[in-house]
């Protein structure tokens, strides 16, 4: 009996959900030839940059990012969906660490030579690639409390589509190395209970108030759970503001 009544809890709490967020991820344009760059902080005192760059290719934007460790991503995503079409980094010398591309009949497409993995795998229509995360939020609907996405995870290699919540905590003012800005501060975390009680951590993200709602902060957890930071260092539009990329 008792194990009925266990098996009822888990069954009710499985199938509580939440609005999605694909009618709500649109409208919002980014500026063309965007660039940011962020500090990242992690738990045992080592510091690195990250340099991030947007351009408006008309029906896509293309999102080139220059990673501490000195390896280069380009991810494309759908300019007024954010849906994922493909993901790419290579490290200092030019070979492809991993590779990612999304299909229109739900499946996603995911490669990396060095492990030999090359594998097609069925994806949610309405998924979005961790990576873009960043931008992603920035056309959150801030009149909302909270909303559920479905996130597809590939890193190091092992596929996963997680039901996650994120939560509109509200506004507040964060100090950044760039400055001290009025932000939207959301919380993210498994939506799935029995999932979170393997994963109970949670990400927190902090964007501007005013649009284009640009991204200032971020603090959470590694795989390792070591805690990783992200801040603020310059957020600049127009070719003429682009900073050098140290020679690599």
């Amino acid at each position: 009996m008792r194990l009925k009544i266990i098996a009822l809890i888990i069954i009710t709490l499985l199938i509580t959900t939440l609005p999605e967020i694909a009618s709500s991820i649109s409208g919002l344009k980014f500026p063309d030839k965007e660039e940011t760059v962020m500090q990242i902080g992690h738990s045992n005192g080592s510091v690195g940059t990250r340099i991030s760059r947007v351009y408006d290719k008309g029906s896509t934007y293309a999102i080139k990012t220059i990673e501490e460790d000195g390896s280069t991503s380009k991810m494309v995503l759908e300019k007024w969906t954010l849906r994922p079409l493909s993901y790419k980094q290579t490290d200092r010398s030019g070979k492809t660490i991993q590779f990612t591309k999304y299909y229109k009949n739900n499946k996603m497409y995911l490669a990396i030579p060095e492990s030999d993995i090359s594998k097609m795998v069925s994806i949610p229509d309405n998924a979005y690639d961790m990576h873009s995360l960043y931008y992603v939020f920035r056309r959150f609907p801030f009149d909302k409390d909270e909303i559920n996405i479905n996130l597809v995870m590939h890193d190091p290699g092992n596929i996963r589509n997680t039901k996650m919540y994120v939560k509109n905590l509200g506004i507040e003012e964060v100090k950044a190395l760039s400055g001290t800005f009025k932000c939207y501060k959301l919380e993210m975390g498994c939506a799935n209970p029995i999932e979170r009680v393997f994963w109970p951590h949670q990400y927190y993200f902090w964007f501007t108030q005013e649009a284009p709602h640009y991204f200032v902060k971020f603090e959470g957890r590694d795989t390792d759970l070591s805690v990783v930071t992200n801040e603020l260092m310059s957020y600049k539009v127009g070719k003429e503001y682009l900073v050098k990329i140290p020679a690599q």
